[in-house]
């Protein structure tokens, strides 16, 4: 195909092209290898369909298809699924969504987000697409497991942490999931759904006393009535033979307290921990 017949072939018939092969995400390549169009041809129709708001930029090579319904919106605030964008943007490394957002595809929060977590082993720096951005949180590989595929759009899956996984995510790192009256309620939320197999399987083998410490904690607050999971969770953590922080990083407050079992420092009154608990 020459350069005239590239230019006389409508934006409406590559996006067709491109939805007809399944390229919701696409790259410069995709056109020149699926679509048989030259460099040059390839370049001048992507500008045309961003300009048209009919593709998004993406990152330096991948675009976005936009759906036809919002081609007269204005292109910013404009994001495809944002979990399937997250899951194009860190392509071809493993990843997968981790945290708050994990949390939200648990069904463990009530407010959306506009920020997508993506635990990958690589290192990568956030993607800012209005509304929503991507942050990278760089795993070491011991740590990087309990994962699964999930269905976030008919036929479209992403992978995610495991219900499991993202409640130890919660004690582990829990700035990156909301904060401690967000875990809570989400622990509320999802508490009689967890495998405690599996759960005893992440806590072993992540092999973070502290961490395992937390969840025990976490799961006797939120109301778990099964004192064999909490046993073993204990037996799990041992003992450390010292006291270590509820919330990592938070200072201690006048109303901290220690709590025997969990060795942990709550330093959170307990008063704000019992509103936390019962709201």
């Amino acid at each position: 195909m020459n350069d005239d017949a590239g230019r006389r072939r409508s934006r409406e018939e590559v996006v067709s092209d491109l939805t007809e092969a399944g390229l919701d995400f696409f790259t410069t390549g995709d056109l020149i290898t699926r679509l048989g169009l030259s460099e040059t041809q390839a370049r001048k129709i992507l500008e045309r369909l961003v300009g048209a708001n009919q593709a998004r930029r993406l990152q330096r090579g991948l675009y976005a298809l936009v759906h036809p319904a919002d081609w007269n919106r204005p292109a910013a605030g404009y994001a495809p699924n944002w979990y399937l964008t997250a899951a194009r943007l860190i392509a071809p490394n493993t990843y997968f969504i981790a945290y708050y957002s994990a949390m939200e595809i648990h069904a463990m929060l009530q407010h959306p987000l506009r920020t997508v977590f993506v635990a990958t082993p690589v290192q990568k720096k956030q993607v800012v697409l209005d509304p929503m951005r991507v942050r990278f949180v760089t795993l070491r590989p011991s740590r990087f497991f309990g994962f699964e595929e999930k269905e976030v759009e008919p036929g479209r899956s992403v992978f995610v942490a495991t219900l499991e996984r993202t409640f130890v995510d919660c004690a582990m790192r829990p700035a990156l999931c909301g904060g401690l009256e967000e875990i809570m309620a989400g622990y509320r939320r999802r508490l009689h759904d967890l495998d405690a197999t599996k759960l005893l399987s992440v806590l072993s083998r992540l092999a973070e006393p502290t961490v395992t410490k937390r969840v025990g904690f976490l799961l006797e607050q939120a109301g778990l009535d099964e004192p064999t999971l909490l046993n073993d969770i204990e037996r799990v953590a041992g003992r450390l033979g010292r006291y270590v922080p509820l919330v990592p990083g938070a200072m201690k407050t006048a109303g901290a307290w220690r709590d025997k079992r969990w060795e942990l420092e709550i330093n959170v009154p307990r008063e704000q921990l019992q509103r936390i608990v019962s709201s």
